[in-house]
C-alpha cells in the first residue's frame, strides 16, 4: 500500500504537479500556442509558480480557440486583469506562460479566464529588425553597381586614349630613330 502511495507521489511529481499543495485552476484563450505544450512553466516575476496543464480546442468554437489549463499555487495572488503571455524562455523555442500583473485590487479565484497575449517569436523579432537593414543593404549595392558602371567606363575611355597616346609615341619613336641612323 506504501508502495503505491510512493508510486503515484512520484508520477505526479515528474508530471510537475505536486499533490499535497493547493492549486487554482485558470484558464486562458488563444488563437495560437505553436510550441506550447502541457507541463510547461506558468512564471510569475521569473519565479515558476506553477505548470500548464491543459491545451484543448474549446468545445463548439468554430473559431479554432484554443483553451489553455494553467494549474498554479493558491498561495500566489493574481490581481484580476492580469494577462497569460506565452513567451520564449530561450533559443531553442521552449516556450512558457509568463502573468503579466494586472493593476486592479482585486484578485482572480479558481476557474476565472485571464486575457492573453503571444510574444513574438525570435524568428518574428530578428525579421523585423533585419528588414530595413536589408532594404537599405539592396540599396547600397545598387548605389555601388551604378558606381562601378561609372569608373569602368571612365577607364575604359582613358584606358583607349592612353593605348592610341603610346603607340603613336611608339610611331614617333620609330620615325625618329629612323632620321638619326
Amino acid at each position: 500500500m506504501v508502495g503505491i502511495a510512493l508510486f503515484v507521489y512520484g508520477f505526479n511529481f515528474l508530471k510537475g504537479s505536486n499533490i499535497f499543495t493547493h492549486q487554482k485552476t485558470l484558464y486562458a484563450i488563444y488563437t495560437n500556442v505553436e510550441g506550447l505544450l502541457e507541463s510547461n512553466n506558468v512564471e510569475l516575476s521569473g519565479v515558476k509558480i506553477g505548470i500548464i496543464k491543459g491545451i484543448d480546442i474549446m468545445p463548439g468554437d468554430r473559431q479554432g480557440r484554443i483553451l489553455v489549463t494553467l494549474k498554479v499555487q493558491d498561495r500566489v495572488q493574481i490581481p484580476s486583469g492580469s494577462i497569460a503571455m506565452i513567451v520564449s524562455l530561450d533559443l531553442l523555442g521552449t516556450k512558457a506562460v509568463r502573468i503579466k500583473v494586472g493593476s486592479s485590487s482585486t484578485l482572480v479565484h479558481s476557474g476565472d479566464t485571464l486575457g492573453s497575449e503571444v510574444e513574438e517569436d525570435l524568428k518574428a523579432q530578428v525579421d523585423r529588425r533585419i528588414t530595413p537593414l536589408q532594404k537599405k543593404a539592396e540599396g547600397l549595392i545598387s548605389s555601388i553597381d551604378s558606381v562601378m558602371m561609372v569608373v569602368q567606363e571612365v577607364l575604359n575611355k582613358d584606358a583607349r586614349a592612353n593605348l592610341i597616346h603610346s603607340f603613336e609615341s611608339i610611331k614617333r619613336s620609330i620615325v625618329t630613330f629612323e632620321r638619326t641612323s
